[in-house]
């Protein structure tokens, strides 16, 4: 079916825990998981022998055996609750050949909540640093009994733990014998350096218990921020009421910026606590605010601080910052994914990153998904512009996939890379230097370099090695300190500007992208792109020489269609057969690259256009003083040209296209398009390219061809009414538009103030009435925060029109 009417939640799984049962599809909506396979050195599991219930020990006991089969000296370390007599010291562990090791360990806890039970197993001789494989079981323990699961459970805010900080009262000079002041430190144990690590950009706030009549109210006194060393410092405020008596405050940390919110999937938040405490009059109080290794989420702030650096990175390289994003972590699918949620027309409804419990330690997966939600704004925020491709199975970084997943895959592992400069962060296996995003034969289709596959801009391992060579310099980490061997160095810049500015399908747009705009060392290019085994073309199919086979060069051979030469040196006769015929066409079309890039300022993102069928089925594509046009369709292969006169059409590489032969000939004002049968939903064509009868260029948008007919125009704009209503804490929004107009949904409260609010852009005629359609409110504000229970009112403007409803909001 075409992309821009799938009912799916497009979602790009980066790394799936060993082990982990398939998930389950959301009633609302189909996903589509592409699990990039992460090879690990241990596989195993966790297995519950006696459940430990409140002030009881219980027994859990791992199973680990090494993936190749062959022995393996390996240190063990058990994750578990904070509680009396609970061990949590590292040890040594010997993996058997071709068997299992198994390990028993105690736990006792010592009061109710929710808790991880976590073994990280490394290799004896891993790096400092380095993540652990590890495994995991869920365990709720309450008064009334205690139960164990392989799934995080859902959030229960009554057995949230609140901090236990180390606090250090200091009376120093700047506090008034009145006043107080609170400072200190926000930290989290990080597993792979083994020491409490700061938490940057995390919000701290200082809170006051206030009277409010016979209710106990909390006020927010003052917000700070966390400095680069985890600090924070609010100024000293007044320790006594006017009444005299001490106030009482206490400090909430959140891991929460303009970056990202960050939460648990299973609900709730990262809001920690210290207990309410009188003011002391006279002291400076240092609280040590520490998510401890024993906490079950202390992983938490390593999540956090990595979407940090790769914002950072973008900030420092590009001047580049995306719209806040939320990032679930654990996610309750133990997978690690970005997720984005199409509308019917294309345009993005949502989108989020989920980071597995297993994956909490490994900075390369929180690098690869933020790729992905950076390639999205750079593609324009619109679901259908996104190079999903068709590969909806397990991958590698030596899978032949296809040209579109590739490209998206490799960008994400090359910004895995390029985050830290160093190439040795992606690799086969965590222990092994070699191969890396530098050095490698995954082209090949095998990782050791033995497949036969030739075609490189197919496997998301070359894509993402081709732009770290362009990438990189003498600075980077790689096998070879201090050196680039690939000749061009650090030109991060241009590859960014390709990605903003062309939107590529396939790694060889950048290649072609690069010779149009004139960059330099184009042998240097052309060498990195050998080196991967990226597909060459035949000079002779360049009919202008411009370094790109396209449209352009099949309108150079059609306009000569049928002389006879000879002709001098390079001209429209491809073969050298001494005459223009259907022979030439047929090899400028099998050299097609696989997508034609556009121009940098060729067109803007827009959203698509639609078109509807006529009562045969026809849909008319109007071009103008057109000798030739190209697209690609998807799903591919499912749209036909009807060509009559003097007109040859095409279909080659993923691009469809007819050109009208002979001298100044021009394609009809109108073409005539059918859709195969069994297409299912709409289709769309992307990237369309016009040449004119003097080659000149020129890019007219995509198009979606609406498999309903124009007769399901609604008669008018206006909302209609939201499901479900009441509605807690979700709801959806459907609206008409009777004809295609921009279009701004807002939502307020009771008292006229603006809640959340989505600019769609423009949309085209039609009712966005289904789930993917209509605009889906979480029940949350722009800032993420809960909405209130009441009621509020939607307005729905569209061009001139105006539509206004009543929603209710009732918890």
């Amino acid at each position: 079916m075409g992309k821009s009417a799938r009912v799916v939640w497009a979602v790009f799984v980066v790394l799936w825990a060993a082990g982990a049962a398939e998930a389950v599809p959301d009633s609302a909506a189909a996903r589509v998981f592409c699990s990039r396979e992460r090879p690990t050195t241990f596989v195993g599991s966790i297995e519950l022998v006696r459940t430990p219930r409140l002030g009881r020990e219980g027994v859990y006991r791992l199973h680990v055996g090494a993936r190749g089969g062959r022995a393996q000296a390996a240190t063990l370390e058990w994750i578990l609750p904070d509680a009396r007599g609970n061990s949590t010291r590292p040890a040594p562990l010997y993996v058997p050949d071709r068997a299992s090791a198994l390990d028993d360990v105690v736990v006792r806890v010592d009061r109710p909540g929710d808790y991880q039970i976590a073994a990280l197993v490394r290799p004896a001789d891993a790096p400092p640093g380095s993540p652990a494989d590890v495994f995991v079981r869920y365990l709720r323990v309450r008064p009334d009994g205690s139960h164990d699961a392989t799934a995080p459970f859902p959030y229960d805010s009554e057995y949230a733990a609140p901090f236990a900080p180390r606090v250090t009262i200091r009376r120093q000079a700047g506090v008034g014998a009145r006043e107080v002041a609170y400072s200190g430190a926000l930290t989290y144990h990080d597993d792979n350096t083994g020491f409490q690590e700061p938490i940057r950009e995390a919000q701290v706030r200082l809170a006051e218990r206030v009277t409010d009549g016979p209710f106990l109210i909390e006020d927010t006194v003052d917000t700070v921020m966390t400095d680069a060393d985890g600090r924070f410092a609010f100024p000293a405020v007044a320790a006594t009421t006017a009444a005299g008596e001490p106030r009482v405050f206490r400090l909430r940390a959140i891991l929460d910026n303009d970056t990202l919110s960050l939460s648990p999937a299973s609900g709730g938040a990262y809001e920690r606590d210290t207990e309410w405490a009188d003011a002391e009059a006279g002291a400076s109080l240092e609280f040590e605010l520490r998510w401890e290794r024993q906490d079950a989420s202390h992983m938490a702030g390593h999540v956090f601080t990595a979407v940090l650096d790769a914002r950072d990175f973008l900030i420092d390289e590009v001047a580049f910052t995306r719209d806040k994003i939320r990032v679930h972590f654990p996610s309750n699918q133990s997978a690690t994914f970005y997720a984005a949620e199409p509308r019917r027309n294309g345009a993005l409804s949502d989108e989020w990153i989920d980071i597995a419990f297993e994956h909490g330690n490994d900075r390369t997966a929180m690098l690869h998904e933020y790729g992905h939600a950076v390639m999205t704004p750079l593609y324009g925020n619109t679901f259908d512009a996104i190079p999903f491709g068709q590969w909806e199975a397990p991958h590698a970084l030596h899978t032949v996939s296809d040209e579109e997943f590739a490209i998206s895959e490799g960008w994400a592992e090359f910004m895995a890379a390029a985050v830290d400069d160093d190439a040795l962060n992606v690799t086969s296996f965590d222990n092994v230097d070699f191969p890396n995003i530098e050095t490698n034969f995954w082209y090949t289709g095998r990782v050791q370099g033995v497949g036969g596959n030739t075609i490189g801009e197919r496997v998301e391992g070359s894509v993402a090695s081709v732009l770290w060579d362009i990438s990189d310099g003498p600075q980077s980490r790689d096998l070879i300190p201090g050196t680039d061997d690939d000749g061009i160095v650090n030109d991060f810049e241009r590859v960014w500007a390709i990605f903003g500015e062309a939107t590529p399908y396939t790694i060889l747009t950048v290649r072609e992208e690069w010779l149009r705009r004139g960059y330099p060392m184009r042998d240097e290019l052309m060498a990195i792109f050998d080196q991967h085994s990226m597909t060459g073309l035949d000079p002779s199919s360049d009919v202008n020489r411009d370094g790109i086979v396209d449209i352009a060069d099949i309108v150079a051979v059609a306009q000569r269609f049928g002389e006879e030469g000879p002709f001098p040196g390079f001209s429209p006769d491809v073969n050298g057969d001494d005459v223009i015929s259907i022979a030439d066409l047929v090899t400028v079309a099998r050299d097609f690259g696989s997508s034609i890039p556009l121009a940098p300022a060729a067109i803007g993102k827009t959203v698509a256009r639609t078109l509807f069928p006529d009562a045969q089925g026809v849909y008319a594509l109007s071009v103008e003083n057109a000798a030739g046009i190209a697209f690609s369709a998807w799903p591919r292969d499912s749209v036909t040209v009807e060509a009559t006169g003097a007109v040859w059409s095409f279909a080659e590489a993923g691009r469809a296209g007819v050109v009208a032969t002979g001298a100044g000939s021009r394609l009809p004002t109108q073409l005539r398009l059918r859709v195969a049968d069994g297409s299912g939903g709409d289709v769309a064509l992307r990237g369309i390219e016009v040449v004119g009868s003097s080659g000149v260029r020129r890019a007219v948008g995509d198009v979606i061809l609406a498999r309903g007919a124009a007769a399901d125009v609604p008669a008018k704009t206006a909302l209609r009414p939201n499901f479900p209503n009441p509605f807690n804490p979700e709801t959806w929004i459907p609206f008409d538009l009777a004809r295609a107009s921009s279009v701004v949904v807002t939502v307020y409260d009771s008292r006229g103030i603006a809640v959340r609010a989505w600019n769609l852009g423009r949309l085209g005629t039609g009712s966005y009435g289904s789930r993917e359609g209509a605009i889906h409110w979480d029940g949350r504000d722009a800032t993420g925060e809960a909405a209130a229970s009441g009621a509020y009112y939607v307005e729905l403007r569209a061009g001139a029109d105006v539509s206004v409803r009543r929603l209710l909001l009732a918890k």
